[in-house]
Formats: structure tokens, C-alpha cells, sequence
């Protein structure tokens, strides 16, 4: 019985510390929308992006430099999680959720969409934003999400050999990119997506399930080739992200970005286009 008791404390503890990682970051992402509003886009960001953070524009770009070069203006972007998924290690999250534009604080929007964030927590314990994007669609598209704040479950063993789990991850990549040459989008995201994988494309609200992903991919022009340019990975080896350049079948090109989640494989959370402007 005592044995019982003290295994249900050390549950408890446990996923009371999960929940306090995810809401910590969800906190962090609610504060860098608030200096927004306070104090400007352009310094927010250059406030809340770590030094060597990527964004794309639409190519991959060093975000503090994108912004830094960018002047201050009265226009206001503010935007709250809705979504967060730290790694086991705690110190490696995913967060996304709706924003919105608008040309001054006080005005109606003009803009709907959603961003997507890859943080890591720094050495001083601060959240920074390592990778971000977003995506645009109407206001009619708009709709309600329910909040989903998690941490994964530690994976066993508990601390992962950086170099050979990122090899795996990347060779995953590989192995999805090879299906989509010989097999195509649908089949290649059937069998390699997570069963919530969410995918974000111009124009519509992201899919939530898999089956709503394979729905909106259904309905879009069909990449057919991708090429990898960086792989990260927490360090609990759970959680990564590789992003790049890809081509459809009409020669359009984009930026690609992959959220891979360890479960008993890798498997796709999140997949995200940026295309270049024609």
C-alpha cells in the first residue's frame, strides 16, 4: 500500500513538473506578445529571437538580421499560443497559434493567420525563439482551437547521443523525401504522419488530426522533391526539425519546414510551406 502511495506522489509530482515546463513556455510566448504591443514589433523581436534564430523571407534568413535592417513602425501584430509541445529535456519547444495585424494598435485587424515557433531555453533560463514562421488566411477561416499544452514523456534512454539521433532523424527525412519521388504526397504523409500532425499552408487554418491533413493536402499543388538544409534536435532526442527548399510539380519553389516527434519512430507533427513569390 505505502509503495502504491509513494509511486502515485512521484506520478504526480512528475506530471505536475511536465505541465509547469509547458505552461513556463506558453507564458514565454504570451510575454514576447505583449512587448509587442508595448514597445513595437521590431523591438519584441529583436528582444525575444535568440542570436542565431532562422526565419524565412522567403528564403531561410537570420531573424535578429531581418529585423534589425527592418525600421520601426506604428503597425500592431499580436498573436497568443494555442499549442505547446516542450521535449522531455525541458529545454526544446514547439509553440503555435493564431495572430493578428493590424496597421495601428487601436484598428480592426486587416490580417488573420498562424505563427509557428521552434524555442530553446537558454543558459541563463530564458526562453529564446530558435525558428520561426507563419502562415495567412482569411478571417472567415478563422475558427476556435482547444488549448494543448504537453511535455513529452521521457524516452528511454534518457539522455540521447546528439550526433547519432540527428543522423536518424535526418535519415528519416531522407527515407519520407525518397517515398514522395516514388509514391507521391498522400501516400508518403499517410504513412509518416503523427496522428495529430498539423499542416500550415497560405490560405487555410492549419489541420489538427491526420486525417484533416491528408484532406488539405489533397486540395494542394503537390510537391514532388525536397532538399534538407539543417537538422536540429533536442537534446532528449524527441523532438527535432529540419528545414529547406522543395519543388512541385509546376517547378514552384518554397521554403519547407519539418517538425519530427520520437514516438516509437519518428513521425511528422508539423509541416510548413513558404513559398517564393513568382
Amino acid at each position: 500500500m505505502k509503495k502504491t502511495i509513494v509511486f502515485l506522489f512521484v506520478s504526480s509530482l512528475i506530471f505536475a513538473q511536465s505541465d509547469s515546463v509547458a505552461v513556463n513556455l506558453a507564458n514565454a510566448e504570451r510575454s514576447f506578445s505583449n512587448a509587442s504591443e508595448q514597445i513595437g514589433i521590431k523591438n519584441s523581436f529583436l528582444a525575444f529571437l535568440s542570436d542565431d534564430c532562422v526565419m524565412f523571407n522567403p528564403y531561410p534568413v537570420n531573424g535578429k538580421e531581418l529585423y534589425r535592417n527592418r525600421p520601426a513602425n506604428s503597425a500592431s501584430l499580436s498573436w497568443y499560443p494555442v499549442f505547446i509541445e516542450v521535449a522531455a529535456s525541458g529545454d526544446f519547444g514547439i509553440s503555435t497559434g493564431p495572430w493578428e495585424f493590424r496597421r495601428t494598435k487601436n484598428d480592426t485587424p486587416v490580417a488573420y493567420g498562424h505563427f509557428f515557433s521552434v524555442w530553446k531555453k537558454q543558459l541563463d533560463g530564458t526562453w529564446k525563439v530558435a525558428l520561426d514562421n507563419g502562415i495567412s488566411y482569411s478571417k472567415e477561416k478563422k475558427r476556435n482551437e482547444a488549448e494543448h499544452l504537453t511535455m513529452l514523456p521521457l524516452l528511454k534512454p534518457a539522455k540521447s547521443n546528439g550526433d547519432r539521433v540527428t543522423r536518424e532523424l535526418l535519415e528519416t527525412e531522407h527515407r519520407f523525401i525518397r517515398s514522395v519521388k516514388e509514391n507521391g504526397i498522400i501516400v508518403s504523409y499517410s504513412a509518416f504522419a503523427a496522428g495529430n500532425m498539423r499542416v500550415y499552408r497560405n490560405g487555410d487554418f492549419p489541420s489538427q488530426q491526420k486525417d484533416e491533413a491528408i484532406k488539405l493536402l489533397k486540395d494542394q499543388e503537390q510537391q514532388n522533391d525536397f532538399s534538407p538544409m539543417e537538422t536540429q534536435i533536442a537534446s532528449s532526442g524527441d523532438l527535432g526539425f529540419t528545414y529547406g527548399f522543395s519543388v512541385n510539380a509546376k517547378n514552384d519553389s518554397s521554403s519547407y519546414i519539418r517538425v519530427w516527434r520520437k514516438e516509437k519512430e519518428w513521425k511528422i507533427a508539423i509541416d510548413m510551406l513558404e513559398p517564393f513569390k513568382k
